[in-house]
């Protein structure tokens, strides 16, 4: 959508199946999300173990949300393209998102591994933490809402 903020007039036709699924994986991605932000909090304080605790936690939040990815490429996307007013922008976008979601994920990653975790690489994973809580927040409220919600 050109408008982030915005939601389209009506909720992309899901399965009340394919919407359980997809708001159970926001909830194991949020507690992933919690332990990246606190690992990163344990390397600011120079806690002995956190720089490897945040690559672990990096890492297992990337398995995760690629997988999350896509399932929504799968069932989301297509379910978007049915509106026929903006179906087609919606759906992009959400693919450039994704994209440039798994592009950032890797970068931290990489250079986490190449440099260890310095204040810039902290607030890029932190800033990663909060890019993805606010799109599934927009994800829950622009097209897994049902219909008269």
């Amino acid at each position: 959508m050109s408008d982030r903020n915005a939601r389209p007039s009506q909720p992309p036709s899901l399965t009340s199946e394919t919407r359980a699924h997809i708001r159970a994986e926001h909830e194991r991605l949020e507690a992933r999300i919690v332990r990246v932000q606190q690992s990163a909090d344990a390397v600011e304080r120079r806690e002995e173990g956190a720089v490897q605790a945040l690559r672990r936690a990096l890492r297992d939040l990337r398995v995760l949300l690629r997988g999350h990815l896509r399932f929504e490429e799968r069932f989301l996307v297509p379910a978007l393209r049915e509106n026929v007013e903006t179906g087609d922008e919606d759906a992009r976008a959400l693919l450039e998102e994704h994209e440039a979601q798994r592009g950032e994920m890797d970068r931290i990653i990489a250079d986490l591994e190449a440099t260890g975790a310095g204040a810039k690489l902290l607030d890029g994973a932190r800033e990663l933490a909060r890019a993805l809580l606010d799109d599934m927040e927009h994800e829950e409220e622009a097209y897994l809402r049902t219909r008269g919600e």
